[in-house]
Protein backbone atom coordinates (compact mmCIF):
# COMPACT_ATOMS: atom_id res chain seq x y z
CA UNK A 1 0.00 0.00 0.00
CA UNK A 2 2.93 2.37 0.69
CA UNK A 3 6.42 2.85 -0.65
CA UNK A 4 8.80 4.81 1.38
CA UNK A 5 12.23 5.67 -0.49
CA UNK A 6 14.75 7.47 2.05
CA UNK A 7 18.14 8.03 3.22
CA UNK A 8 19.79 8.05 -0.25
CA UNK A 9 17.87 4.77 -1.50
CA UNK A 10 16.59 5.42 -5.43
CA UNK A 11 14.40 3.24 -7.35
CA UNK A 12 15.30 3.14 -11.26
CA UNK A 13 16.45 2.42 -14.77
CA UNK A 14 19.93 3.23 -16.52
CA UNK A 15 21.70 2.78 -19.81
CA UNK A 16 25.32 3.47 -20.07
CA UNK A 17 25.24 3.08 -23.93
CA UNK A 18 23.70 3.11 -27.40
CA UNK A 19 20.41 1.07 -25.98
CA UNK A 20 17.59 2.93 -24.41
CA UNK A 21 16.56 3.56 -20.70
CA UNK A 22 14.01 1.05 -19.33
CA UNK A 23 10.45 2.14 -17.85
CA UNK A 24 10.02 2.64 -14.16
CA UNK A 25 6.69 2.12 -13.58
CA UNK A 26 5.03 2.28 -9.75
CA UNK A 27 1.27 1.40 -8.86
CA UNK A 28 1.58 2.24 -4.98
CA UNK A 29 -2.39 2.33 -3.80
CA UNK A 30 -1.87 4.78 -0.69
CA UNK A 31 0.96 7.01 -0.44
CA UNK A 32 5.11 7.22 -2.09
CA UNK A 33 7.37 8.66 0.20
CA UNK A 34 10.72 10.01 -1.33
CA UNK A 35 13.04 12.50 1.15
CA UNK A 36 16.15 12.48 2.51
CA UNK A 37 20.21 11.61 1.54
CA UNK A 38 23.02 9.57 2.57
CA UNK A 39 26.85 10.59 2.21
CA UNK A 40 28.37 7.96 0.15
CA UNK A 41 32.27 7.95 -0.52
CA UNK A 42 32.29 11.96 0.59
CA UNK A 43 29.53 12.14 -1.93
CA UNK A 44 25.68 13.21 -1.08
CA UNK A 45 23.45 10.65 -2.73
CA UNK A 46 19.74 12.30 -2.64
CA UNK A 47 17.35 9.93 -2.83
CA UNK A 48 15.18 9.33 -5.93
CA UNK A 49 12.79 7.85 -8.49
CA UNK A 50 14.76 8.10 -11.89
CA UNK A 51 15.54 7.03 -14.85
CA UNK A 52 19.10 8.13 -16.79
CA UNK A 53 21.21 7.61 -19.78
CA UNK A 54 24.98 8.17 -18.74
CA UNK A 55 27.87 8.37 -21.36
CA UNK A 56 30.55 6.27 -20.63
CA UNK A 57 32.95 8.27 -23.07
CA UNK A 58 32.79 11.60 -24.59
CA UNK A 59 33.06 9.64 -27.93
CA UNK A 60 30.38 6.69 -27.33
CA UNK A 61 27.03 7.04 -28.87
CA UNK A 62 24.24 7.28 -25.92
CA UNK A 63 20.56 5.93 -26.06
CA UNK A 64 17.28 8.32 -24.97
CA UNK A 65 16.56 7.67 -21.32
CA UNK A 66 13.84 5.73 -19.65
CA UNK A 67 10.16 7.14 -18.77
CA UNK A 68 8.98 7.77 -14.86
CA UNK A 69 5.12 6.70 -14.58
CA UNK A 70 3.92 6.91 -11.17
CA UNK A 71 0.17 5.96 -10.05
CA UNK A 72 -0.23 6.38 -6.43
CA UNK A 73 -2.86 8.25 -4.12
CA UNK A 74 -0.05 10.88 -2.78
CA UNK A 75 3.16 11.72 -3.39
CA UNK A 76 5.59 13.51 -1.00
CA UNK A 77 9.23 14.37 -2.10
CA UNK A 78 11.20 16.14 0.78
CA UNK A 79 14.97 17.07 1.61
CA UNK A 80 15.97 16.45 -1.32
CA UNK A 81 13.54 13.71 -2.87
CA UNK A 82 13.31 13.77 -6.04
CA UNK A 83 11.81 11.94 -9.47
CA UNK A 84 13.91 12.79 -12.40
CA UNK A 85 14.88 11.62 -16.36
CA UNK A 86 18.24 12.86 -17.50
CA UNK A 87 20.62 12.09 -20.36
CA UNK A 88 24.30 13.37 -20.28
CA UNK A 89 24.10 14.27 -23.95
CA UNK A 90 22.64 14.52 -27.84
CA UNK A 91 19.31 12.00 -27.11
CA UNK A 92 15.93 12.83 -25.43
CA UNK A 93 15.28 13.03 -22.08
CA UNK A 94 12.76 10.95 -20.33
CA UNK A 95 9.11 11.61 -19.79
CA UNK A 96 7.31 12.15 -15.98
CA UNK A 97 3.81 11.10 -15.72
CA UNK A 98 2.47 11.48 -12.28
CA UNK A 99 -1.10 10.32 -11.59
CA UNK A 100 -1.95 11.32 -7.81
CA UNK A 101 -4.95 11.16 -7.18
CA UNK A 102 -5.24 13.24 -3.53
CA UNK A 103 -1.89 15.44 -2.90
CA UNK A 104 1.10 15.62 -4.59
CA UNK A 105 3.39 17.92 -1.56
CA UNK A 106 6.74 19.04 -2.74
CA UNK A 107 9.03 20.39 0.05
CA UNK A 108 12.83 21.04 -0.58
CA UNK A 109 12.02 18.38 -3.39
CA UNK A 110 12.56 18.44 -7.22
CA UNK A 111 10.60 16.45 -10.74
CA UNK A 112 12.82 16.78 -13.71
CA UNK A 113 13.49 15.91 -17.05
CA UNK A 114 17.06 17.32 -18.62
CA UNK A 115 19.38 16.26 -21.00
CA UNK A 116 22.74 18.33 -20.19
CA UNK A 117 24.31 18.46 -23.59
CA UNK A 118 24.20 18.12 -27.31
CA UNK A 119 21.29 18.55 -29.07
CA UNK A 120 18.44 16.17 -27.64
CA UNK A 121 14.96 17.52 -26.51
CA UNK A 122 14.00 17.69 -22.48
CA UNK A 123 11.43 15.49 -21.60
CA UNK A 124 7.96 16.31 -20.68
CA UNK A 125 6.00 16.30 -17.36
CA UNK A 126 2.85 15.40 -17.05
CA UNK A 127 0.82 15.66 -13.48
CA UNK A 128 -3.04 14.77 -13.60
CA UNK A 129 -5.30 15.81 -11.51
CA UNK A 130 -4.09 15.78 -7.96
CA UNK A 131 -6.75 17.63 -5.29
CA UNK A 132 -4.23 19.44 -3.67
CA UNK A 133 -0.70 20.49 -5.27
CA UNK A 134 1.74 22.52 -3.22
CA UNK A 135 5.46 23.85 -3.89
CA UNK A 136 7.38 24.53 -1.16
CA UNK A 137 11.00 25.50 -1.72
CA UNK A 138 11.22 23.39 -4.61
CA UNK A 139 11.61 23.14 -8.64
CA UNK A 140 9.68 21.29 -11.45
CA UNK A 141 11.93 21.60 -14.86
CA UNK A 142 12.39 20.19 -18.03
CA UNK A 143 15.38 21.96 -19.45
CA UNK A 144 17.48 20.97 -22.47
CA UNK A 145 20.89 22.21 -23.69
CA UNK A 146 21.36 22.47 -27.55
CA UNK A 147 17.76 21.01 -28.41
CA UNK A 148 14.31 22.30 -27.04
CA UNK A 149 12.61 22.49 -23.81
CA UNK A 150 10.13 19.81 -22.47
CA UNK A 151 6.72 20.76 -21.98
CA UNK A 152 5.42 20.85 -18.47
CA UNK A 153 1.54 19.98 -17.94
CA UNK A 154 -0.14 20.41 -14.49
CA UNK A 155 -3.77 19.84 -13.95
CA UNK A 156 -4.71 20.36 -10.36
CA UNK A 157 -7.66 21.38 -8.32
CA UNK A 158 -5.55 23.37 -6.08
CA UNK A 159 -2.56 24.65 -6.89
CA UNK A 160 -0.17 26.51 -4.31
CA UNK A 161 3.60 27.41 -4.62
CA UNK A 162 5.96 29.36 -2.75
CA UNK A 163 7.66 32.60 -4.07
CA UNK A 164 11.13 29.99 -3.21
CA UNK A 165 10.10 27.35 -6.08
CA UNK A 166 10.25 27.57 -9.75
CA UNK A 167 8.55 26.04 -12.94
CA UNK A 168 10.89 25.96 -15.97
CA UNK A 169 11.07 24.38 -19.13
CA UNK A 170 13.85 26.28 -20.54
CA UNK A 171 16.57 25.90 -23.00
CA UNK A 172 20.18 27.30 -23.88
CA UNK A 173 20.08 26.82 -27.37
CA UNK A 174 16.99 25.80 -28.71
CA UNK A 175 13.31 26.81 -28.34
CA UNK A 176 11.92 26.78 -24.52
CA UNK A 177 9.13 24.16 -24.18
CA UNK A 178 5.47 24.87 -23.00
CA UNK A 179 4.10 25.49 -19.49
CA UNK A 180 0.67 25.01 -19.21
CA UNK A 181 -0.93 25.06 -15.96
CA UNK A 182 -4.90 24.09 -14.79
CA UNK A 183 -5.89 24.77 -11.47
CA UNK A 184 -9.14 26.34 -9.55
CA UNK A 185 -6.77 28.38 -7.58
CA UNK A 186 -2.84 29.25 -9.13
CA UNK A 187 -2.67 32.46 -6.77
CA UNK A 188 -3.50 32.87 -3.17
CA UNK A 189 -2.80 36.80 -2.68
CA UNK A 190 -5.72 38.03 -3.73
CA UNK A 191 -7.62 36.09 -0.50
CA UNK A 192 -4.73 37.44 2.00
CA UNK A 193 -5.78 40.51 3.88
CA UNK A 194 -3.11 42.42 5.14
CA UNK A 195 -3.56 43.35 8.38
CA UNK A 196 -2.76 46.97 10.12
CA UNK A 197 0.16 47.57 11.27
CA UNK A 198 -1.14 50.05 13.78
CA UNK A 199 -1.53 48.92 17.59
CA UNK A 200 -4.69 49.10 19.26
CA UNK A 201 -5.24 51.70 22.06
CA UNK A 202 -6.29 49.81 24.87
CA UNK A 203 -7.95 52.31 27.19
CA UNK A 204 -11.10 53.17 25.42
CA UNK A 205 -12.34 49.77 25.11
CA UNK A 206 -12.01 48.81 28.73
CA UNK A 207 -15.11 48.62 30.90
CA UNK A 208 -14.68 50.46 33.97
CA UNK A 209 -16.61 47.91 36.66
CA UNK A 210 -19.94 49.38 37.91
CA UNK A 211 -20.07 51.91 35.94
CA UNK A 212 -23.88 51.03 34.44
CA UNK A 213 -26.18 51.91 37.07
CA UNK A 214 -29.67 52.26 37.84
CA UNK A 215 -30.12 56.30 39.46
CA UNK A 216 -26.32 56.95 39.29
CA UNK A 217 -26.24 53.85 41.30
CA UNK A 218 -23.45 50.83 40.81
CA UNK A 219 -24.63 46.86 40.23
CA UNK A 220 -23.44 43.72 40.34
CA UNK A 221 -25.31 40.98 38.45
CA UNK A 222 -24.77 37.35 38.40
CA UNK A 223 -26.78 34.86 36.36
CA UNK A 224 -27.31 31.15 36.71
CA UNK A 225 -26.42 28.55 34.10
CA UNK A 226 -28.96 28.56 32.20
CA UNK A 227 -31.41 25.85 33.67
CA UNK A 228 -28.21 23.77 35.40
CA UNK A 229 -28.91 24.04 38.71
CA UNK A 230 -25.85 24.39 41.59
CA UNK A 231 -24.35 21.52 42.18
CA UNK A 232 -24.52 19.51 45.96
CA UNK A 233 -21.22 21.42 47.04
CA UNK A 234 -21.33 24.43 45.53
CA UNK A 235 -22.19 27.47 48.04
CA UNK A 236 -25.71 28.50 47.46
CA UNK A 237 -27.72 31.73 47.48
CA UNK A 238 -29.42 32.71 49.97
CA UNK A 239 -32.96 34.41 50.21
CA UNK A 240 -33.45 37.88 49.67
CA UNK A 241 -33.72 40.75 52.24
CA UNK A 242 -35.51 43.32 52.85
CA UNK A 243 -35.50 46.56 54.35
CA UNK A 244 -38.98 47.97 55.78
CA UNK A 245 -38.76 51.40 57.58
CA UNK A 246 -35.04 50.29 58.33
CA UNK A 247 -35.47 47.15 60.05
CA UNK A 248 -33.55 44.21 57.80
CA UNK A 249 -36.49 41.48 57.73
CA UNK A 250 -35.32 37.75 56.88
CA UNK A 251 -38.42 35.62 54.40
CA UNK A 252 -40.37 33.05 56.06
CA UNK A 253 -38.72 29.40 55.51
CA UNK A 254 -40.99 27.32 54.48
CA UNK A 255 -41.58 24.28 56.55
Amino acid sequence: HSLNVDRGAGIGSVTFGTGHGGQVILHVTDQVKVSGSETINGEKVNSEISASAIAGSDTEELGNAGHVTINTRSLTLTDGGAVTTSADRGKEGGNVVIKATHLLYLMAGKITTEVKGGQGNGGNITIEQPVFMVLNQSRIKADAHGGNGGNITIDSNQYLRSTESSVTASSQLGTPGEIKISAVDTNITGSIVILPNKLLIVPPWLNHSCQAGLENRSSFIVTDREGVGNAPGDLQPSGFMRTVKGTIQKPKSVE
